[in-house]
């Protein structure tokens, strides 16, 4: 008789994810604990919408559904993930469509970790370069 392949475990990617707003432009990033790095910037948008677009990003960034953790120092983020308190239109119903493409997504608070500080300081760097 033969045996069945054994199943494999389920893999979580970490995604570190900030944002950051100064004058009126936002910069946004997220670092992945496979190596996958990514930022930009956009024009007229508050600190949150940045914090959203790291997450949105993150989850786009992906080739096929994944089981993803977003680790994010956003409260507007975090709740938001789970409970709607204020709907930014285009951009939550972007991350919907985003989630349902993946097997899972947890969104936790992430305090302190060396993937976040990166992420934050490539956010930084993103509005500077779009002020230039």
């Amino acid at each position: 008789s033969q045996r069945l392949p054994a199943a494999q475990e389920a893999v979580m990617i970490n995604c570190y994810c900030d944002g950051s707003a100064v004058k009126n432009a936002c910069g946004w990033a997220f670092v992945r604990d496979d190596g996958t790095i990514k930022s930009g910037a956009v024009w007229h948008q508050g600190s949150n919408v940045a914090e959203l677009l790291a997450v949105i990003e993150a989850l786009a960034s992906f080739s096929r559904a994944s089981h993803v953790c977003i680790h994010t120092d956003c409260h507007y983020v975090i709740l938001g993930a789970s409970k709607r308190t204020k709907h930014d239109g285009k951009f939550w119903a972007e991350f919907d469509l985003w989630k349902s493409f993946h097997k899972s997504v947890q969104v936790v608070k992430v305090d302190e970790h060396k993937l976040h500080r990166q992420a934050h300081h490539l956010a930084r760097a993103a509005v500077f370069e779009a002020l230039k």
